[in-house]
């Protein structure tokens, strides 16, 4: 636990944590225009929100236990096996930034969305620099 608390740990959960918070930003600007990139995310996205959204409320139901269970164990597996992930991150990235230079090249968006996009870019290159600082890949 104390290796946990560490100041690259620390650096590292917090560049995850604004890595996830660009990609949703990046997710609620790229569902705004209809191509194949959003058909995509919307599907992915109401086909998860099933599972989420038609659970009870009571957190001792069994199916809301066993979704706690469920993320605990894939955040277990994605933490144990970290160069899986980290190439999991690559892929989600270059995804974005695929669907985003297809909305420039197709002259639907311009550059005034590009923030969350670059930060993802940012926090992905500062992964995998803690990462390789903490000996991880």
């Amino acid at each position: 636990m104390k290796k946990m608390l560490n100041r690259d740990w620390l650096v590292l959960s917090v560049n995850v944590g604004l890595f996830f918070y660009a990609m949703t930003l990046s997710i609620q600007y790229l569902s705004q225009y209809d191509n194949i990139f959003s058909k995509f995310l919307i599907t992915f996205f109401s086909n998860i929100s099933f599972f989420y959204y038609n659970t009870k409320v009571a957190v001792t139901d069994w199916r809301n236990i066993a979704f706690i269970g469920l993320l605990l164990i894939i955040l277990f597996l994605l933490i144990r096996f970290w160069r899986l992930t980290f190439v999991l991150l690559e892929v989600i990235t270059l995804f974005f930034i695929a669907a985003y230079a297809y909305l420039i090249v197709s002259h639907i968006t311009g550059f005034e969305q590009i923030l969350p996009f670059i930060v993802l870019i940012i926090s992905l290159i500062n992964i995998w620099l803690i990462s390789h600082h903490l000996n991880l890949m």
